[in-house]
């Protein structure tokens, strides 16, 4: 299995001062990103085992689109490529998908064949709490304009998919 670990420099606060909800992540806005956080009372590990895995991704998806990994692939590891089942409404796709960042219970992340990335960060907020941000990002795609008009659908998304896991991870 491959891994790129790469600094994890910040600071941790403890989780009886951390927000609640779901607030606008860094880089929200900033060229077509989308980008949303919300503390999780969960141990980074609990959401990365979830992340790490596309059998689970159906599971955390708050848009209703995934529909799970073609070929019964699992585990993920940064330059393993896969293919995921996708719809909306009626019309159902395969996404070929590349993990581009995978830093163990801290990052993972992928890239779309359209060139477009979807990021998770975890950042500890104490024991027993992670603040979860997922990012949209759509600057390193060529199609980055016409992708960017997807914004306002993918915050619904990713916030319903940060509400669900603190539905799953109540504390």
């Amino acid at each position: 299995m491959s891994e790129q670990t790469a600094g994890t420099a910040g600071t941790e606060s403890t989780a009886a001062t951390a927000p609640t909800g779901v607030l606008p992540g860094p880089d929200d806005g900033v060229d077509g990103v989308v980008s949303r956080s919300a503390v999780v009372h969960t141990d980074p590990s609990e959401i990365f085992a979830l992340l790490a895995d596309a059998r689970r991704h159906r599971d955390l998806d708050g848009s209703g689109s995934v529909r799970g990994p073609f070929g019964g692939a699992g585990k993920l590891y940064l330059g393993r490529t896969l293919t995921m089942h996708m719809a909306q409404g009626w019309f159902h796709y395969p996404v070929p998908l590349t993990i581009t960042e995978f830093d163990t219970d801290r990052r993972i992340a992928w890239r779309h064949v359209a060139g477009h990335v979807w990021r998770w960060t975890l950042t500890p907020q104490g024991p027993g709490a992670t603040l979860v941000t997922e990012t949209f990002d759509p600057r390193p795609s060529p199609l980055r304009g016409p992708l960017s008009q997807a914004g306002p659908a993918n915050a619904v998304g990713i916030e319903a998919t940060l509400r669900g896991l603190q539905e799953r991870f109540p504390g």
